[in-house]
């Protein structure tokens, strides 16, 4: 094999591989709960939100725009224009920040107070910007689980 076929070869692989379709970040879990500070207007939250990245490459994600639910009611928004680069195959945890009411801070903490060990529904739903590269697509999100209030407060 002459070298420029092995060039071809090689210039075809690269191709192949650089054409994958970009799969969609998997949410796996949210952890760690914290009151950053608060006010009678407002509390600012923070979250891990813990991500698997199912590509064989790494993933670039620019862009993030997600209300955060409990229990179908949304408590707040999650908003962040930081480049993050996710590992192939690999789970990543985020900090993200959000604000809330501090009202319903208030209503949730009676709640979880009465009711550390009762389980609770939470969903992000939104929109975030991956891609590598120079390219990049916006892709919906929308993830939920069910915790119990004392596995998530710390």
């Amino acid at each position: 094999m002459n070298v420029k076929n092995s060039l071809l070869l090689f210039t075809l692989f690269i191709l192949i591989n650089a054409c994958h379709q970009i799969q969609a970040l998997k949410f796996k879990n949210i952890d760690r709960f914290e009151i950053e500070s608060a006010s009678l207007k407002e509390t600012q939250i923070s979250l891990d939100l813990i991500i698997e990245n199912p590509n064989a490459f790494t993933i670039d994600v620019k862009k993030i725009r997600c209300a955060l639910y409990k229990d179908d009611q949304q408590i707040g928004t999650i908003n962040s224009d930081s480049l993050m680069h996710f590992m192939a195959k690999k789970d990543a945890t985020i900090r993200l920040h959000t604000s809330v009411e501090s009202k319903k801070i208030i209503s949730n903490a009676f709640d979880m107070l009465l009711n550390a060990d009762q389980s609770v529904r939470f969903k992000i739903i939104g929109t975030a910007t991956i891609g590598r590269g120079n390219i990049f697509i916006t892709i919906p999100v929308q993830y939920s689980m069910e915790k119990k209030w004392n596995e998530i407060v710390q």
